[in-house]
C-alpha cells in the first residue's frame, strides 16, 4: 500500500502515537474518575456525619437543659423532636449551612414521614420523598427524589439522628457534578495536549525520517547510475550512526567497483594485446608458408615460431580458465601430506636456465631434510611456481633469490620467496593481489603475464585456510609469505641451509 519508506515512517509514528496517548488517556481517565468519585462520595459522607455529630449534641444540650428547668419529662416523648427542631431552627440550619458550603452539598433533615423538615436549600422544605422510600445508612448513588420539586441523580449519605422513639435523619447529597466537570476539563487538556503534542511530533518525525531516508534516496540513486556504467556517484556521510556507516560501506563499495572496472577495462586492452600479437603472427607466418613467401628450407624454423606463439595462447586460456574455476568454487583441493622442501627445490631447478642467464645467488634455506605439508600439491606447486618465476624475472642481474621453508611459531609451516629486484611501490603494493592487476604496466619486464597470477595464488592459500602477504621496498627487495598446515612424513631429519648455486661471491 505505501512504497515509499518514507510514507511508511510517516504513518507508523501517527499510527504508534494515537495507540500510545489512547492508552495513556485511558490509564489517566480511569485514575482522575476514581479519584474524583471518591472525593465526591467522602465530601458528602463528611458533610452527613458532621450534621449529625452536631445535631446530637445540640440534642443532647437541649434535653439537659430542660431536665435541669424541671421541664423534662414533657419533652421526653414522640414529638419532643418536632418542638427541638421548631425552637431551634435557625441554630440548626446555620449549623447545616456552614457544612454545606463547605463541602458543595445540600444537607437536609428528615422527619418521620420522610418530609423535609430542615433544607440548606429552602425550596425543598415541606418537599416530601415517595412512598415507600427506606434510606440507606452511609453512601450510594441514587437518584433524589422529591416531589413535585426535584429528581437527580447523586451520591447520598444518610444517617439516623440519636433520641427516643425518633425516625428523623440527616440526609446530604452533592449539588454539583464536579467529577463530571473535573474529568471534561482533562479530557479538554489532554486533547489540546494531544495536538500540541501531535503537530510538534509529527515535525519532528518529518525531520528526523527526511534526515534518515536522504542517504538512502543518495544511494538508490548512485545505484541506478552504476547500472549505466557511471561509478563516480558517491553518497554524502552525515553524523556517525548505523546509516552512516552504510553510506561510507556503499562509498567503498562505489569506489571497488571503480577500481573493478578500471582493472577490466586494463585487462581488456591487455588480453587484447596478448591474443592479437601471436594470432598476428600466426596469420602472418602461415599466409608465408602457404604464398611461398617463406623459403623451405625456413618453414621448420616458423613453425617453430609459431608451436611457440600457440602454446602461449593456450596457457592464456588456461589462466582465465581457472580464474573463472576458482570465482565459481569449481576448483577441488585433494589435501595430502608431502615434502614441500623437495618440490621447492624441483621447481627452483627448472629455472636453471633463466637464473644461469641473470647469474642469481639462490639460498635455499630448510630448516630439516623433510618439512611435510598438509595440502594440494598441484596447487602448492602452482603458487610456488609462479612466485619463483616473479622472483627470477624481476630479479637484479647478480641479485639474490632466496626460498626459505621452516616451522612457524603457530606451529604451521612458513615459507618465504625472497628476491633483490625493483620491488613494488607503496601504492601498488596493496593491489598486487588483485585480479587483472599489474604493477609493470608499461609491460616491459613482463611481457607474458596479464595480472592473474597473484590472484590465483591467494585465492589458493585461503582456500587452505591460511593467508599470503607481500612485503617490499621499491628498488630493493619483494619478499612473499604465506602459511600452510603442517602434515606428518617420517624420518624428518634437521638439516644446516644450502646454497643450489653461487656463480659468484655476493660482495
Amino acid at each position: 500500500m505505501f512504497k515509499s519508506v518514507y510514507t511508511r515512517y510517516i504513518v507508523s509514528f501517527i499510527m504508534i502515537f494515537v495507540l500510545s496517548f489512547l492508552c495513556f488517556g485511558a490509564i489517566i481517565y480511569g485514575y482522575v474518575f476514581e479519584y474524583a468519585e471518591n472525593e465526591m462520595k467522602d465530601r458528602v459522607k463528611s458533610a452527613a456525619y458532621s450534621g449529625k455529630t452536631t445535631l446530637d449534641l445540640l440534642y443532647q444540650s437541649y434535653v439537659e437543659s430542660h431536665r435541669a428547668s424541671g421541664n423534662l419529662p414533657d419533652i421526653l416523648d414522640k414529638d419532643s423532636y418536632k418542638v427541638f427542631y421548631t425552637e431551634k431552627e435557625s441554630d440548626i440550619l446555620a449549623v447545616l449551612d456552614g457544612m454545606a458550603k463547605i463541602s458543595d452539598v445540600c444537607v437536609l433533615i428528615l422527619d418521620d414521614q420522610n418530609r423535609v423538615a430542615i433544607s440548606t436549600d429552602q425550596n425543598l422544605e415541606g418537599g416530601l420523598f415517595p412512598d415507600g422510600y427506606e434510606p440507606i445508612d452511609g453512601v450510594s448513588k441514587e437518584k433524589v427524589c422529591i416531589e413535585g420539586i426535584m429528581s437527580k441523580e447523586s451520591y447520598i449519605c444518610t444517617f439516623p439522628l440519636s433520641g427516643m422513639e425518633n425516625d428523623y435523619r440527616v440526609f446530604a447529597y452533592n449539588l454539583s457534578n464536579a467529577d463530571k466537570i473535573m474529568i471534561g476539563k482533562l479530557v479538554q487538556a489532554m486533547a489540546l495536549s494531544a495536538v500540541v503534542v501531535w503537530l510538534l511530533g509529527f515535525a519532528g518525525c518529518m525531520l528526523i525520517s527526511n534526515g534518515m531516508i536522504r542517504p538512502l534516496r543518495e544511494m538508490s540513486k548512485a545505484a541506478k547510475r552504476f547500472a549505466l556504467g557511471d561509478f563516480s556517484a558517491r553518497v554524502t556521510v552525515r553524523g556517525q550512526d548505523e546509516i552512516a556507516d552504510l553510506a561510507d560501506s556503499f562509498n567503498d563499495m562505489a569506489q571497488a567497483l571503480s577500481d573493478l572496472e578500471e582493472q577490466r577495462n586494463t585487462f581488456l586492452a591487455n588480453i587484447s594485446h596478448d591474443l592479437r600479437t601471436p594470432m598476428t603472427s600466426i596469420s602472418g607466418f602461415i599466409d608465408g608458408i602457404l604464398d611461398g613467401t617463406i623459403k623451405p628450407e625456413d618453414r621448420d624454423h616458423y613453425l617453430n615460431i609459431i608451436g611457440t606463439e600457440v602454446k602461449r595462447l593456450s596457457r592464456l586460456v588456461r589462466t582465465l580458465l581457472e580464474v573463472t574455476r576458482i570465482e565459481a568454487g569449481a576448483r577441488k583441493f585433494n589435501m595430502t601430506d608431502f615434502d614441500i622442501c623437495e618440490m621447492a627445490m624441483m621447481i627452483l631447478f627448472s629455472f636453471e636456465k633463466q637464473i644461469d642467464d641473470k647469474k642469481l645467488l639462490v639460498e635455499f634455506n630448510c630448516t630439516e631434510e623433510r618439512v611435510a605439508v598438509s595440502a594440494d600439491a598441484d596447487a602448492i606447486h602452482q603458487v610456488l611456481y609462479n612466485l619463483i618465476d616473479n622472483a627470477v624475472k624481476f630479479s637484479y642481474e647478480k641479485g639474490i633469490l632466496r626460498v626459505t621453508v621452516r616451522k612457524d611459531d603457530s606451529k604451521k609451516i612458513l615459507v618465504e620467496v625472497y628476491n633483490e629486484g625493483n620491488g613494488i611501490s607503496k601504492e601498488d603494493l596493496p593491489h598486487v593481489f588483485d585480479r587483472f592487476y599489474k604493477a609493470d604496466k608499461s609491460r616491459g619486464m613482463d611481457k607474458t603475464g596479464v595480472g592473474l597470477g597473484l590472484f590465483i595464488v591467494k585465492a589458493i592459500i585461503q582456500a587452505h585456510g591460511d593467508t599470503i602477504e607481500a612485503e617490499s621496498e621499491e628498488g630493493k627487495y619483494c619478499l612473499f609469505r604465506f602459511l600452510l598446515p603442517a602434515g606428518e612424513l617420517p624420518n624428518a631429519k634437521k638439516r644446516g641451509e644450502d646454497r643450489l648455486s653461487a656463480p659468484e661471491d655476493k660482495k
